[in-house]
């Protein structure tokens, strides 16, 4: 699992700095990061970054052979069960046409080289509202952020939560339209 920004992005768009310090720390803000990017990969069904030599075994039910990973970016390797190297043909960024039906064992290159903006900027907001809800638990709609001794108290107007709940609806969109 690999998370989709860093620390240094998230602060950049936040104009924050979260350190061992501040609250939440940069090592909670790393873990919402986290979160936040495993949940991307759970809503979309697949990921966002690149992986490398995903064994696939496939009994076929026809030499037409959809790969489950998507998108492929290479294969590696097609062999039977015996190791010995099948013929294959690709027909789609996806499928292979073998040139008799056995069974299979496929090594492929999976994902994408570069994480799409809109993944990055869904994992922010994602990031971002999982920050705000633990900075604003109390009912008052405060958000206090401690940095060492001093701690600074800050309204979190409704627009605030209406425009971010806003802005991850359309980045949710956007990302469904990548799947399609």
């Amino acid at each position: 699992m690999v998370d989709y920004i860093d620390l240094a992005f998230f602060q950049s768009y936040t104009r924050t700095t979260f350190d061992a310090t501040t609250s939440p720390t940069s090592d909670e803000v790393n873990t919402l990061i986290s979160l936040s990017s495993q949940e991307i990969d759970e809503l979309t069904g697949r990921t966002w970054n690149r992986v490398n030599g995903h064994v696939e075994n496939i009994t076929p039910n026809s030499k037409l052979v959809l790969l489950s990973k998507t998108p492929v970016l290479s294969i590696t390797s097609v062999v039977d069960n015996n190791g010995d190297a099948v013929s294959y043909t690709i027909k789609d960024r996806d499928f292979i046409e073998l040139d008799k039906q056995v069974d299979i064992v496929v090594t492929y290159d999976y994902g994408y080289d570069n994480i799409p903006a809109a993944i990055k900027m869904l994992t922010t907001l994602y990031t971002l509202q999982k920050v705000m809800q633990g900075g604003s638990a109390s009912n008052d709609n405060t958000e206090s952020i401690r940095v060492g001794p001093i701690s600074i108290k800050s309204s979190i107007g409704l627009s605030t939560i209406v425009n971010l709940s806003s802005d991850i609806k359309k980045y949710e969109n956007r990302v469904r339209r990548l799947i399609i």
